[in-house]
């Protein structure tokens, strides 16, 4: 089977057929014929999409890889296989895919949900083989969860049994109705999506201008900054720096003034010193002169004295 993808221009060839293990799957089934009551037929397509949705959209979302999320993101995104509900209408289904698409999982996009519906239209459209293997790959992923396996009971290997014998016109007329389909619109979401932009929108605009502001009043810091640094040093005359390039050094005025104010207050202090020294000096010799004298005085004065004892 050949079907050709006008949306991304590329020819799928083969894509139907079952692998081996897929191929030992299809033969563990049991052997029944699923048979569904005429009022219930259109329920059951429509169930179908629901269960389909939610499978592509794991699919695209890792790759076609299996991940430890993948049946979590199936069940949630699917109104049977989280809360066990039947769409009435094929508009509802789609809408409530697309809601929960934009609620649990962790890759939430309106456009990324609309290009899992155009998938679904191509896999329907290529008829019960390709429906089969897209169950069938959900019936593996199922089958190795230690709680999910339930659905396979519940859901899934009646689907892989009913698809098979299901007639043609019946898939026929769904791709019809799938493409017939007005287009889900953001409006058609029970989410207030547009409102949401906006005010995202409105928010990057702000932050925007506020970083251009930050980034403005930074620059004008700068050039004020480096327009002080020059107006001082182009008035200073202290803090002028003087090149000597026969020793390759650069002096500072200011430091040398430093230096020589510090060279002439220790000369200061050296004569300060040396005066104290000579008034000490005299002092000294001052008090050495009156002592001679006293004792000079002394001994004049212990001679009549000394006389009369004798």
């Amino acid at each position: 089977a050949v079907v050709s993808t006008q949306s991304t221009g590329i020819t799928h060839a083969d894509t139907f057929t079952l692998v081996e293990n897929q191929q030992d799957l299809l033969r563990q089934l049991p052997k029944q014929l699923i048979s569904v009551e005429r009022e219930n037929y259109r329920s059951s397509l429509i169930g179908l999409v629901d269960i389909l949705f939610s499978f592509v959209f794991d699919h695209l979302i890792n790759c076609g890889e299996i991940s430890v999320e993948s049946c979590w993101n199936v069940c949630k995104i699917s109104s049977q296989l989280s809360w066990l509900y039947t769409p009435k209408t094929l508009r509802e289904c789609l809408v409530l895919n697309f809601s929960n698409a934009l609620t649990f999982p962790l890759y939430r996009h309106f456009d990324f949900c609309a290009r899992v519906l155009q998938d679904i239209k191509l896999i329907i459209s290529g008829g019960r083989s390709q429906i089969l293997k897209c169950l069938i790959s959900l019936h593996t992923m199922f089958k190795k969860h230690e709680f999910y396996y339930l659905h396979n009971k519940t859901y899934i290997t009646d689907y892989c049994l009913w698809i098979q014998s299901i007639k043609d016109k019946h898939i026929e007329k769904l791709a019809a109705a799938l493409h017939n389909l007005p287009e889900i619109t953001k409006a058609d979401v029970p989410f207030p999506l547009v409102d949401f932009e906006i005010l995202v929108e409105a928010e990057e605009t702000l932050s925007t201008s506020e970083e251009e502001e930050d980034s403005e009043y930074e620059t004008d810091s700068e050039v004020s900054n480096i327009s002080e640094e020059e107006r001082s040093s182009s008035t200073d005359p202290v803090s002028r720096k003087v090149n000597l390039p026969k020793f390759e050094a650069t002096f500072d005025v200011k430091q040398t003034a430093e230096i020589k104010s510090e060279e002439n207050s220790a000369e200061a202090k050296e004569n300060l010193a040396g005066e104290k020294e000579n008034l000490a000096e005299a002092k000294l010799a001052t008090d050495l002169s009156v002592d001679l004298k006293g004792m000079s005085l002394n001994e004049a004065s212990r001679k009549p004295l000394i006389e009369e004892i004798e």
